[in-house]
């Protein structure tokens, strides 16, 4: 199973989904999970944009493509529409504070 993390470093969960550029995808195998390799995509949460900025299809859309073979999708936080837009489309979404050594636990 095919897991995308939203990590600057490679070892914790410490992106939040909308300033996300890259994701680090792991495969979750006998226990394990074994970095795989990286998606790059345009950040969801357009830089200029408010805070509070609508949800945006277009952008959303370009960042599932680079991660839609994934099962899991692991942020530090991320806002309630594409939560939901994720959960639409078949993949679990986890909100983490923390090593991601630590997720199989």
């Amino acid at each position: 199973m095919k897991i995308a993390i939203a990590t600057t470093d490679k070892e914790t969960v410490n992106l939040h989904f909308g300033k996300t550029e890259c994701f680090s995808v792991y495969e979750f195998k006998h226990n394990k999970l074994l970095f795989s390799n990286l998606r790059f995509t345009l950040s969801y949460r357009d830089p200029k944009a408010s805070k509070d900025h609508p949800f945006d299809e277009k952008r959303f859309e370009q960042v599932f493509e680079a991660i839609k073979d994934c099962k899991k999708v692991v942020v530090f936080k991320i806002g309630n529409k594409p939560k939901t837009e994720f959960l639409k489309r078949g993949m679990e979404v986890i909100e983490y504070d923390g090593e991601i050594k630590d997720l199989i636990k």
